[in-house]
């Protein structure tokens, strides 16, 4: 496999998994946040708890999805870059060549 295509195949895996990256604790802040039917104080407060552990999971779930998304545009951008130049010089070697 031509380095271009490693490089596009490897930003558009990454980019892919950037967007499923942060759903598992979006998820789970969204089931917490379910209201309870009559809740107690001690269902509250554990209420409350969950909400915030599932805030700080998203929060460092999105920052570690900024990194794949940096490295994604990186790799897509090499392998464009790639492709463009070893397109050029086959074509410039066929004008070559008549």
């Amino acid at each position: 496999m031509p380095r271009a295509r490693l490089a596009l195949t490897i930003g558009v895996v990454l980019f892919v998994a950037s967007c499923v990256l942060p759903c598992g604790p979006l998820l789970d802040e969204i089931g917490a946040s379910f209201p309870y039917q009559d809740p107690t104080p001690e269902m509250l407060e554990k209420q409350a708890a969950e909400i915030a552990a599932a805030e700080q999971a998203l929060a460092a779930r999105l920052q570690i999805t900024v990194g794949v998304v940096l490295v994604g545009a990186a790799a897509t951008a090499y392998g464009l870059w790639a492709w463009h130049r070893t397109r050029r010089s086959r074509r410039q070697a066929k004008i070559a060549d008549r």
